[in-house]
């Protein structure tokens, strides 16, 4: 299924003085919230199903407006999931794509260290800005 939104939104980016600061991960970003607390794990990791999320974001950057910085490119793969965090820039058309998915339903508690990792690795690259800076 393919669902495009076009539209606005408040508040997706600050300004301070010649830059502005964004994160294009607006639908499904992951937050330290979403990473269980404990450091062992006697019970299997449990979602109410295995799932996969996938964004695309896609936007024009302003007339004198180039990319300062942004976060580096990742794709984790690992028994039970997999993440991909990328992006490009073309001629002022930058395009975001995120890509998380769960493959079960059940993680076993050998695998919490692994899983721990990497939703780490998720909430850290998901929150994760980039600075544009006017020419």
């Amino acid at each position: 299924m393919k669902s495009i939104f076009e539209g606005s939104i408040d508040r997706f980016a600050t300004t301070t003085g010649k830059r502005i600061f964004f994160n294009p991960a607006v639908m499904n970003r992951k937050t330290a919230g979403d990473i269980p607390s404990e450091c062992e794990r006697k019970y299997p990791v449990a979602c109410s199903y295995a799932y996969t999320q996938a964004d695309t974001l896609q936007m024009i950057l302003p007339s004198g407006w180039e990319l300062e910085a942004s976060p580096p490119h990742q794709e984790i793969s690992v028994p039970f999931g997999y993440y991909r965090y990328h992006y490009s820039l073309q001629d002022q058309h930058f395009k975001f794509i995120r890509v998380l998915r769960i493959d079960q339903n059940h993680i076993p508690p050998e695998q919490y260290a692994d899983y721990l990792e990497f939703m780490n690795s998720v909430v850290m690259t998901d929150n994760s800005k980039f600075v544009l800076k006017q020419e």
